[in-house]
């Protein structure tokens, strides 16, 4: 059987092309299909709440390790299915609930991988494997987005085939999944299982663990806010083609994550998690400044999204290792998708304040209030830190 560190680096390898491909859905349907703004504001909403139905999808594996296999794929089929009639739809509500139906199953399956790498992989060995699988995933981001939007310039029906294509690819995925083992339990009857009761409870006893959520609710704020506001300024300030977006949104981005991965994944074990979130609130900061200087010159926007992939391998670092980390000796699914919850919260809220905000006041407003916001989120960090005395991630070693 193969290894549990080479069964999830594979999956990244067959699950990463359609991941990387969804992330240009919201501007192809603001230049392909002619979205309008209220339906651009819902599609950067999508990503953040599917993260709140995927929290109570998750909950089928909740203290039932043993059903991770066959939960991985169900989540595989139902969320490529929708894809194979991309080629022949119109309707820009359909792409928007396959968008939703898709991002909910890729959140719903991350507690799962997690809690089998933990099962299988020491910590250190873990924070290894996981910033490999999401190297390999931005390897891909930087490969395949400038040679897709090139051709996607030339041809501008061919992503409903790409869709199409790489949905088939990532069912490939059900071939890994079999070989998934985890090991069996005693048959014991539990009681009903409330995830959010349980989850409440976790917050309420684990004070570092609650902290660390609002810390990371903050830092993401400004990220998420101002989503819904970046197709419009791309498009009628920046007029970037695909090939410009591809190469500033995907190549730059995804070679800066590639490149800093290594470096995080150094230093993520001699810095508390509140001083990691801190500094990859820094990295958010300098990228707004960037995106702003972009109207100016827009090769500006080659270094924000330098600066962006920087810090976004920082973040799914914090993000990856925080269930982990918090649970200690206990299951780690529902400290991971807690993560879900909180960013499903954030998701209902920020994409909406900033798309009203950029109705009364304009993109670079928007800009401004969203780095403002991440730096409170690194005066949050700082006081966190300072109050437990953390020196490093492994303070949450022992049970809460």
């Amino acid at each position: 059987m193969p290894q549990a560190a080479t069964l999830y680096l594979l999956n990244r390898l067959l699950c990463g092309p359609l991941e990387v491909l969804f992330t240009l859905l919201i501007f192809i349907l603001s230049k392909n299909l002619d979205a309008d703004p209220f339906q651009l504001m819902l599609i950067a909403c999508i990503k953040p709440i599917s993260s709140l139905f995927a929290f109570y999808t998750s909950s089928f594996i909740f203290d039932h390790p043993v059903r991770i296999r066959y939960y991985l794929m169900i989540t595989t089929l139902c969320g490529c299915l929708p894809c194979f009639l991309y080629p022949f739809i119109e309707n820009v509500w359909y792409f928007m609930g396959s968008y939703a139906l898709f991002m909910i199953i890729t959140r719903a399956s991350y507690p799962a991988w997690i809690e089998f790498l933990k099962e299988n992989l020491e910590l250190s060995s873990l924070s290894k494997i996981i910033s490999r699988g999401t190297s390999i995933y931005y390897f891909m981001g930087i490969v395949l987005p400038p040679v897709l939007c090139f051709f996607m310039d030339q041809i501008p029906h061919l992503w409903r085939y790409l869709f199409a294509g790489l949905a088939f690819l990532q069912l490939m995925n059900l071939l890994l999944v079999h070989y998934i083992q985890i090991k069996p339990q005693p048959l014991v009857k539990k009681p009903y299982f409330n995830p959010l009761k349980k989850g409440c409870e976790i917050l309420r006893n684990n004070p570092p663990f609650f902290h660390y959520q609002i810390l990371f609710f903050l830092g993401g704020a400004g990220i998420i806010g101002s989503q819904s506001v970046l197709p419009f300024y791309f498009k009628d300030q920046l007029n970037l083609s695909y090939t410009q977006l591809g190469i500033a949104f995907s190549f730059c981005k995804g070679i800066s994550f590639v490149c800093s991965s290594p470096w995080w994944a150094l230093y993520v074990n001699r810095l508390s998690l509140y001083q990691l979130n801190c500094i990859v609130n820094l990295f958010t900061c300098l990228f707004f400044a960037f995106v702003i200087s972009a109207s100016l010159d827009v090769n500006w926007l080659c270094v924000a999204y330098l600066l962006y992939g920087t810090m976004q391998a920082g973040s799914e670092m914090s993000w990856n290792l925080s269930g982990p980390i918090f649970s200690g000796v206990k299951e780690s699914t529902i400290y991971s998708s807690l993560n879900l919850v909180f960013v499903g919260l954030r998701g209902c809220l920020c994409p909406l304040l900033g798309y009203l905000l950029f109705s009364y006041s304009g993109a670079i407003t928007v800009f401004v209030v969203s780095a403002t916001i991440c730096l409170l989120g690194i005066l949050y960090g700082l006081w966190s830190h300072h109050r437990y005395k953390t020196q490093s991630i492994s303070f949450a070693s022992t049970p809460s």
